[in-house]
């Protein structure tokens, strides 16, 4: 189908496999995440056939340019290459009106609109969020995210329900530690997520390696 979202939880084994390779070559470093990455999905996809999981979350906090919204995209072009990947970012959703940019603001309102997250989500092909800079949010954008993380669905502000059954939702944040995000994300939050890491800064090495992977795509391109 033209209209279909390709879907971690509706690819097959060997392309699954396929998609993992890709990742674990694309993605300089961050050993640990990746193998848990890996289990992670390769669990959620019985479960989410099993009917016992709806949606997919991953946390990913550090440092500026280290890495973090990266595995997103590379996720999304995984899945199906060329794609638009729906992308949220929390810097311009600190205000009281936060949520009403993400879900739509009622009808008749000032500024009435549909809603980013809708928006974006319709016209993405494949089943891949990123929630970019999260810890800048508002409480109100948390409740809302519980929620969607529990339910596996959202509705909007002209109470249309939109079902992201299948989807891996990533959220990033720029929370420099451990403490400062048990500080900032609410704890009942903080539960829902499925996988939670710090990424850590490349080693020299590693970041030899970036280079050689930049000279290995541009000679693709070129």
């Amino acid at each position: 189908l033209i209209n279909e979202v390709k879907k971690i939880t509706t690819i097959s084994k060997e392309e699954f496999d396929i998609l993992f390779t890709f990742l674990n070559h694309n993605v300089i470093g961050h050993d640990y995440f990746k193998e848990r990455l890996c289990y992670g999905l390769s669990n959620f996809v019985k479960l989410n056939r099993a009917r016992e999981q709806r949606v997919f979350s991953v946390f990913l906090f550090g440092s500026s340019g280290i890495g973090k919204t990266e595995v997103a995209r590379l996720l999304a072009t995984g899945l199906q290459k060329d794609s638009y990947l729906a992308k949220i970012n929390f810097q311009n959703y600190s205000s009281q009106d936060a949520l009403n940019s993400l879900i739509g603001s009622p009808a008749g309102y000032i500024g009435y609109g549909s809603g980013e997250l809708r928006e974006k989500v319709n016209k993405s092909k494949v089943g891949i969020v990123l929630l970019d800079e999260f810890e800048k949010t508002t409480k109100p954008v948390f409740s809302f995210f519980l929620e969607l993380l529990e339910e596996g669905n959202f509705t909007d502000s002209m109470a249309r329900e939109h079902d992201l059954d299948g989807y891996v939702l990533v959220f990033t944040s720029n929370i420099q530690n451990e403490a400062e995000y048990k500080k900032i994300i609410p704890p009942e939050l903080q539960t829902r997520f499925d996988l939670v890491c710090e990424f850590q800064t490349h080693s020299y090495s590693e970041k030899k390696m970036f280079l050689e992977l930049l000279l290995e795509q541009a000679q693709e391109t070129f």
